[in-house]
């Protein structure tokens, strides 16, 4: 019974947020459910972005652009599961967050990259949003981020249910 009340109460939280934030939309049913609030904040900060969920792709997980009318675009993955979904989609905010703080003269994954996306996915870390059993794991990863994830990091992630 109380199981169900929570679910409930979830979906609710899942639609209010969805309808605050429509660039989100798609994206809170892949999310961890615990991180949807969190991934709000963050992202309702941000103008002219958009996040969209596509299908899967052989070669990448995601990705960030900013578009010539200078909107920023995030596209994600829908196949990946809800950890993989926060970790790709907090690597791709520290792509728009670099672009907007050093402009396009900086590497992609050089240096001001790296310590955004740390900085970011440490914020995540230290909120309890990953599992124990994970948690130790991301932190080695914010630790000396790479510009991929490594199929073993992956299948860490994937190893988590939210259930």
């Amino acid at each position: 019974m109380a199981k169900s009340i929570v679910q409930n109460a979830n979906v609710i939280v899942r639609l209010s947020l969805s309808f605050l934030c429509p660039t989100m939309r798609g994206l809170y049913t892949l999310l961890p459910p615990e991180a949807e609030k969190k991934c709000y904040d963050l992202i309702s900060g941000y103008k002219d972005l958009t996040i969209k969920t596509v299908h899967s792709r052989k070669r990448t997980l995601g990705n960030y652009r900013q578009c010539g009318n200078g909107e920023h675009l995030i596209t994600i993955n829908d196949n990946l599961s809800p950890y993989t979904t926060l970790v790709v989609l907090i690597h791709e905010i520290a792509h728009l967050e670099t672009r907007l703080r050093y402009g396009k003269s900086v590497p992609a994954h050089g240096k001001e990259w790296k310590q955004t996306y740390t900085i970011l996915l440490k914020s995540f870390i230290y909120s309890n949003i990953f599992p124990k059993s994970i948690a130790e794991n991301i932190m080695l990863h914010a630790m000396k981020p790479r510009a991929t994830m490594s199929k073993e990091f992956i299948g860490i992630l994937n190893s988590c249910n939210t259930d």
